[in-house]
């Protein structure tokens, strides 16, 4: 008899618990809102109908359990077809879906208390306009899909400006079709973003808080236009085949020891921090590296490439270097002059140098690399040098841009031939057949000017060497000799001799070396080639 009465408060509680259940799960019951009556806020319960172009109202605004569609029958016409989130708005999927008239999704902006919140899938139709300052995705569920149909995605207030887009549920959202949002910032807080092989174009991809977060790229290609790469602990990368690339200068890249890229593309000059690991690296701008390792590195003409002092790089499969005179000289060196970076390449593999100046290298793994057509400026090892020879180049035809081959003849006063501009294997003359009259007698360095030996001599009309622009940017690169004339103008500020071999002379003839021009307030004169300079006169800076 006790047992019987100590029994049933147990099963009244199970009962209770069993309608508390039942009663949850009708109150939590997906809904089906649908948009109504043209342009309006999302907080007016008077646009959310229980039908398609109905005129039955739901009570409350959509919640994250509910389903919000937008359509044919929504109402918008050409002047009437905004709907602005004006509260931090909430539902479970979103589809539109033939809506007409192009209409605009907004939101009142700057205001991190107003958002678009979805914790299911999300779907736009072609030709509209999405400008939801923020949105959050925050399903708990995998497998949720994202599909603009070519939707725009940008802040209208400003044309241009981005909108901001995080990825903050422990779910998974898989792209159906291409992400094209190039001034969007995106941010994956927690959960797996997957590109699913789509083309991506966004600002910057970037993650926040310390939880579990991944993304998985596929063969996607990924493009992104911010100035910066840096992720936050517990960030998984999943990167398949795929190929980001940066297109903005003065990248800043920070890789992780435990992140495997695929290919990287940077199309401005950047600088890889930390530990940068990848399949190929493509740099072809310039640009620092710190240590990783990649299975192809490929680097382009007419730039300079500083790695690390003191660290290793191993490149497993390629090394592609090549310069030809008219693409321009690569430049390998350390960071740090005089100390040693490691470039430590695989046995087997394709490596293959040419055109460039090196300095401060040291290879292992292989026994040594032959660079064709290049210069040692020092403190190099288990590199073998060819080094290239060239013709004498004469400048003609009066005044003109260093740049400018129409200046450039193979014999003194001859007609205009040059294929490409002076190289590092090549000597320049100015002399009395150069065409200088006294109004026209300036030639102007318009970047980065490089020569072997450089002579004036008899120029007539007291001839001006100067430059152009930003006076850090526009700079002389001797690898031989100077001989300078009397009386001639010497307005370069930066001049850096490169030469690799000894007795090599300078002769100013009374010129001082840097500008005299007050326009540039410092100049310099830098010996770092691995070579000899011998006074022939005073030398004056």
């Amino acid at each position: 008899m006790n047992t019987t009465l100590s029994a049933r408060p147990t099963v009244l509680r199970r009962i209770l618990f069993g309608l508390l259940l039942l009663l949850s799960a009708i109150t939590t019951k997906a809904a089906n809102y649908y948009w109504v009556g043209g342009s309006g806020n999302w907080s007016d319960i008077a646009h959310w109908s229980t039908t398609s172009g109905g005129t039955s109202y739901h009570s409350v605004v959509p919640s994250q359990n509910d389903n919000v569609f937008f359509d044919a029958n929504s109402g918008f016409t050409a002047t009437n077809k905004t709907v602005i989130v004006d509260v931090a708005a909430t539902c479970l999927n979103m589809k539109w879906d033939g809506a007409q008239n192009k209409p605009l999704l907004t939101s009142i902006p700057y205001n991190s208390a107003i958002s678009l919140n979805v914790y299911g899938s999300f779907t736009l139709q072609p030709e509209m306009n999405y400008s939801v300052y923020y949105t959050y995705f925050k399903s708990s569920l995998p497998a949720q899909t994202i599909t603009t149909n070519g939707a725009k995605l940008e802040f209208s207030e400003t044309g241009s400006r981005g909108i901001y887009i995080y990825f903050d549920g422990t779910g998974e959202w898989v792209l159906q079709d291409d992400l094209i949002a190039p001034n969007t910032y995106l941010s994956i807080n927690q959960g797996t973003f997957n590109t699913n092989g789509k083309q991506v174009s966004l600002e910057r991809i970037a993650s926040d808080g310390f939880l579990q977060k991944t993304l998985a790229l596929g063969s996607s290609t990924v493009r992104l236009s911010g100035s910066q790469w840096r992720q936050m602990p517990n960030f998984n990368l999943n990167a398949g085949t795929s190929n980001i690339i940066f297109t903005s200068a003065s990248f800043s890249f920070w890789g992780e020891a435990n992140h495997q890229f695929y290919n990287l593309t940077f199309e401005k000059s950047a600088q890889l921090l930390w530990t940068v690991n990848a399949n190929t690296i493509t740099l072809k701008d310039g640009g620092s590296l710190s240590n990783g390792a990649v299975n192809n590195r490929i680097l382009s003409p007419n730039r300079t490439y500083s790695f690390e002092a003191n660290k290793t790089f191993t490149i497993n499969q390629s090394l592609i270097a090549n310069s030809t005179p008219c693409t321009g000289i690569i430049t390998l060196n350390s960071q740090t002059a005089g100390n040693q970076t490691t470039l430590n390449l695989a046995p087997g593999g394709n490596y293959s140098i040419s055109g460039a100046m090196i300095k401060d290298i040291k290879i292992t793994g292989v026994p040594s690399v032959t660079a064709d057509n290049s210069f040692d400026l020092g403190n190099n090892t288990n590199i073998n040098f060819n080094i290239p020879t060239g013709n004498t180049m004469y400048w003609v035809g009066g005044t003109g841009n260093w740049s400018d081959l129409t200046h450039w003849s193979s014999t003194s006063g001859g007609t205009p031939d040059a294929q490409c501009l002076p190289t590092a294997a090549n000597n320049v003359v100015f002399d009395a057949n150069s065409g200088f009259t006294s109004s026209a007698n300036k030639v102007t360095i318009d970047g980065s000017a490089t020569c072997k030996d450089m002579t004036w001599a008899a120029a007539p009309n007291n001839p001006i060497l100067g430059i152009s622009g930003e006076w850090s940017q526009q700079n002389i690169n001797i690898y031989g000799s100077l001989t300078l004339q009397n009386e001639m103008g010497f307005e370069v500020p930066k001049i850096n001799f490169r030469a690799t071999q000894p007795n090599q002379t300078i002769t100013t003839n009374g010129v001082p070396l840097g500008s005299q021009n007050q326009t540039y307030n410092s100049s310099s004169v830098t010996f770092e080639g691995s070579g000899e300079w011998i006074l022939n006169d005073d030398f004056k800076v």
